[in-house]
């Protein structure tokens, strides 16, 4: 699962509307739902509104100790957070300073997310201290069967046939239109041709690849955030490494990410 916290603090101008934005006082005649709901509310409702940046300073300072403004902004496009159109939470504990909120995200297309969220106090208020969104569950909701061995092996072979005609052919124009949406939001064609573009000078180019094979990583799989990563070799008269990740989408695993390197 992707865990993101917060740096520093934004000042904002009115305390009246920082005083309601980061939360309630901790008052011990308040059931946690009064005194965690208010807080989440604001934070998806500025989301929802595609006002990231607003609801990133509203979240604990210890959040952005590890992440940033940009990393936030790269998670909410990740997982698509401007278009959840609701949300509902079904276990709400507050235990000391720190809480929980577990529930689901509601999407446009009446799909659903599970997600936990942590609380933290900060001046007597709580504030989001992380987030973990369960894509794994969400794609096993909407479909997903884990690829066998084999299945796993076809994947990478069709993925890297794909990746090799593209170099060949010295732009990623034909790949670039079987990745993932989530890649596609995060750069344009021509982008894609700038990060291979040594690739495809290189001697991967001159040679065929007509017949190949794959050796995966025993540690290929699946990961606790729901991407499929699998690492290995290809093996020709070149030998290359590789890792490929995976988004899981429209029924079926779309590339994510693709890392390959000349082995000597």
């Amino acid at each position: 699962m992707y865990r993101f916290k917060i740096k520093t603090l934004f000042g904002l101008l009115i305390i009246s509307n920082l005083l309601f934005l980061t939360g309630c006082d901790k008052d011990k005649t308040q059931s946690p739902k009064e005194q965690l709901h208010p807080v989440i509310t604001t934070f998806l409702e500025l989301i929802k509104k595609n006002e990231i940046t607003d609801a990133y300073y509203l979240t604990h300072p210890k959040f952005q100790k590890a992440s940033s403004l940009s990393d936030f902004h790269r998670l909410a496009k990740f997982y698509k957070l401007t278009k959840i159109t609701s949300y509902q939470f079904d276990q709400i504990t507050i235990k000391k300073q720190t809480g929980k909120m577990i529930g689901s995200l509601i999407y446009q297309d009446d799909s659903e997310i599970p997600i936990t969220f942590g609380f933290g106090e900060d001046v007597k208020k709580f504030k989001v201290l992380h987030l973990d969104l369960d894509l794994k569950s969400y794609f096993e909701n909407n479909g997903m069967v884990l690829p066998n061995r084999n299945e796993l092996k076809s994947l990478v072979s069709k993925t890297f046939k794909k990746f090799h005609s593209s170099c060949r052919r010295g732009s990623m124009k034909d790949f670039y239109k079987t990745i993932s949406s989530v890649w596609k939001d995060q750069m344009e064609t021509y982008e894609l041709d700038d990060i291979y573009s040594q690739i495809m000078i290189s001697s991967f180019v001159k040679h065929s690849f007509k017949e190949f094979k794959v050796k995966l990583d025993p540690i290929s799989g699946m990961n606790n955030s729901g991407i499929l990563i699998c690492t290995g070799s290809i093996h020709s008269d070149l030998s290359i490494s590789f890792e490929f990740q995976y988004y899981f989408e429209d029924g079926q695993f779309k590339p994510l990410s693709i890392n390959v390197r000349l082995l000597k």
